[in-house]
């Protein structure tokens, strides 16, 4: 895809990561997504929990997410922050504001059923677009740890789009230790 994410593959890798048979790809009208490489064989992709970043470590700039708490991931925090900048860029929060500017144009009524759909944008005002960016992200890429209650960023487990039908993160695998797993078939996306 480009020299960015190759690094960040490599350093993911590094820190016990796991990304295999898959590739990365981009289209405007969705973002990221992943897609299996070879349908015949497993996809796995494998975050340790000494990566998983917790969303109240993380901030919102003009430029897009960082890590605000960089002194508790230790070595990790290059990467995560890297990681956090390549993929919530300032691209992805231009369309979470395209966003929060249509849901503000609707009337009180439709904004009622997105709160009945419990999607943040029908919960309250945000006046403050850094907040509405970062509920917005924590919404539709964080997974909620049920040892801790914490709201997690999965590296590289957050490109995955999701879907009802699809295969569920797993916590612990009996190959790689006792953070979140996606693994399965597919040919084409993976999701």
């Amino acid at each position: 895809m480009n020299g960015e994410f190759d690094w960040l593959k490599q350093e993911f890798k590094k820190h016990g990561g796991v990304f295999e048979n898959i590739g990365l790809g981009y289209k405007d009208d969705r973002g990221y997504y992943c897609k299996s490489l070879k349908p015949d064989e497993d996809v796995t992709i494998y975050c340790p929990d000494d990566l998983l970043i917790n969303i109240e470590d993380v901030a919102v700039c003009d430029g897009g997410l960082y890590l605000d708490n960089s002194d508790q991931y230790g070595e990790r925090a290059e990467f995560l922050n890297r990681y956090l900048v390549f993929h919530f860029s300032r691209d992805m929060l231009d369309d979470i504001l395209r966003l929060k500017n249509n849901v503000e144009s609707l009337s009180e009524t439709d904004r009622a059923l997105l709160a009945k759909l419990n999607l943040p944008e029908g919960h309250g005002s945000y006046s403050d677009e850094l907040s509405f960016i970062k509920k917005r992200i924590e919404h539709s890429h964080c997974i909620e740890s049920k040892d801790s209650g914490n709201r997690l960023i999965m590296p590289f487990l957050s490109f995955l789009n999701h879907d009802k039908t699809g295969v569920p993160f797993k916590k612990g695998n009996e190959n790689y230790g006792s953070g979140f797993c996606f693994t399965g078939r597919f040919d084409g996306e993976a999701f």
